[in-house]
């Protein structure tokens, strides 16, 4: 096993702004958010939210990123790196600039519309999405061979511990792009108020498909049918009353691989974690998904329309009753071949959260990252090492 490294820092190399080309009259128009979206600021706001047991959060930023070896002849003596680096980034600017004309909401600021806080993207004074360069003194070795996610993947994303509620001072859209010594990651940090995952990795493969030169997002939102909006939020200027920041517990990052021939699933994965707990048989314990609604609305939402659209899904049995195809993650490749790895950052996960990706090698393999306490995680590693 690959020693742990020493203590590293991310060394900061330059930042920039990158806008869309230009924007139509219709492109700077005001986009005004509905209620699944304003949702996102604060759990308070949620219109589907019906679980008295949870407390209210305020959401974070959705941030996650691909891990991509460097190409064998960068790493040959007496290659120019430095060269090629400068080629890559500007080639990922230019390509950042064509995807924001088609994404154009995510070049923006959230504003406020008082007296009635109204919430709305502006589309017409923003800086833009912000671009990081930075470097690290490590190998792809240090991130992928611990058993346990290394806590510097914290500082691989620009927007940590940042709520939605932010996108009034900082872009909506922040992209960080960190170079190894034999790799280059590239994160993104999105504000979850204007897209959920679907939103995501749409833009991520959109981005990849115009870097490497097929589908148009669809921007105009959707509202309630009896509430054709703007919305406005039933709050003073006073953003304490609603507002609250996700503090994590110690917690123990760890992924699971399940090969083509292993796949078990969030059924299995929740089986033998509850089992691990030792709750008593009369305890419930419930699992949470999220629920894409585009194709469940009447009528329904097309399968490109950018925005939150989701229905949380909660699946509760007592104990002694339970132990009685996805995003498309690795293609965006970037001219570097398929990503060794995908990371994301701490501030959406919490004790018990399992978070399924599809494998690296496809063919219906799958990735499981769990997140649970150190004592829980060790207890339940052998059998989890058995399935995988």
């Amino acid at each position: 096993m690959t020693p742990p490294p020493p203590p590293q820092s991310i060394q900061f190399i330059s930042d920039c702004f990158v806008k869309p080309p230009t924007l139509s009259p219709h492109q700077n128009r005001p986009v005004h958010l509905p209620p699944f979206d304003l949702a996102m600021l604060s759990d308070v706001l949620n219109p589907v939210s019906g679980n008295p047991t949870i407390p209210s959060l305020s959401f974070h930023y959705i941030q996650k990123g691909l891990l991509f070896p460097l190409p064998p002849h960068c790493l040959h003596p007496g290659f120019d790196r430095p060269s090629f680096i400068h080629s890559f980034l500007e080639k990922l600017k230019r390509s950042l600039s064509s995807t924001l004309t088609h994404f154009y909401p995510l070049a923006t600021l959230k504003q406020a519309d008082p007296p009635f806080h109204i919430v709305f993207v502006d589309c017409a004074s923003s800086l833009g999405a912000q671009f990081i360069h930075a470097a690290l003194n490590l190998n792809m070795a240090n991130i992928l061979s611990p058993m346990y996610v290394p806590a510097i993947i914290q500082s691989f994303f620009d927007r940590n511990r940042a709520i939605d509620h932010d996108g009034h001072i900082l872009s909506l859209l922040s992209v960080q792009v960190i170079e190894l010594s034999d790799g280059i990651f590239i994160g993104l940090s999105m504000n979850h108020a204007i897209s959920n995952g679907t939103s995501f990795w749409l833009f991520f493969n959109s981005w990849s498909e115009i870097f490497q030169l097929s589908r148009p997002s669809v921007l105009t939102r959707r509202f309630l049918e009896n509430h054709p909006g703007p919305v406005s939020l039933p709050y003073t200027d006073d953003t304490s009353s609603f507002l609250t920041c996700y503090e994590a517990a110690e917690l123990r990052e760890r992924v699971f691989h399940f090969s083509t021939d292993a796949i078990s699933l969030i059924a299995i994965v929740w089986w033998y974690i509850t089992r691990a707990r030792c709750f008593p048989p009369s305890q419930v314990t419930s699992s949470r998904m999220a629920a894409d609604n585009r194709a469940r609305l009447h009528p329904p939402l097309p399968l490109e329309y950018f925005g939150n659209s989701v229905t949380p899904l909660r699946v509760a049995v007592t104990v002694g009753e339970l132990l009685g195809k996805g995003f498309n993650m690795h293609g965006n490749e970037f001219e570097l071949g398929k990503a060794v790895a995908l990371q994301s950052e701490y501030t959406h996960k919490f004790n018990g959260k399992v978070s399924a990706y599809p494998g690296r090698e496809g063919g219906g393999s799958i990735d499981v990252e769990i997140c649970l306490p150190l004592t829980t995680m060790a207890l339940s590693k052998m059998t989890l090492n058995s399935l995988t």
